[in-house]
């Protein structure tokens, strides 16, 4: 019995060992965001058409941003923080969820420690709030 427990162990092993590495391939990187527009934190998520929608945030002024990748390309950034100064930083910021097309990003208001949490929410992929 040990020596069929050890033969059907080598054999794994054997056959892992063998296996072939597997390589994962990358596109070339494309820029999402525009120049003094910040880069602080940044998080993705996929609309219902599959686009990425990219939120990050600029501290200064402060402030979120989405841009939204179709073709290889993304969009002109949006800000999505008018009126009110959500809480960014290199470790801390706003977040951003989907459900088919209808999209979510929830912000902080400064100061943090006062002051509520924001959501906007957009219905055609990111495209509007």
């Amino acid at each position: 019995m040990r020596r069929t427990a050890s033969v059907a162990l080598a054999c794994l092993v054997s056959g892992l060992c063998a296996a072939q590495v597997t390589t994962i391939a990358w596109d070339a990187p494309v820029a999402c965001n525009a120049a003094g527009e910040g880069a602080l934190r940044p998080r993705i998520a996929l609309n219902g058409n599959g686009d990425p929608v990219v939120l990050w945030g600029d501290n200064m002024p402060m402030a979120n941003h989405v841009s939204i990748g179709t073709g290889g390309v993304f969009s002109p950034p949006v800000q999505l923080s008018e009126g009110f100064m959500p809480s960014v930083d290199d470790w801390m910021g706003s977040s951003i969820a989907s459900w088919g097309n209808t999209l979510w990003v929830v912000m902080k208001v400064m100061p943090e420690k006062a002051n509520p949490c924001n959501v906007r929410r957009s219905d055609d992929g990111g495209f509007t709030g």
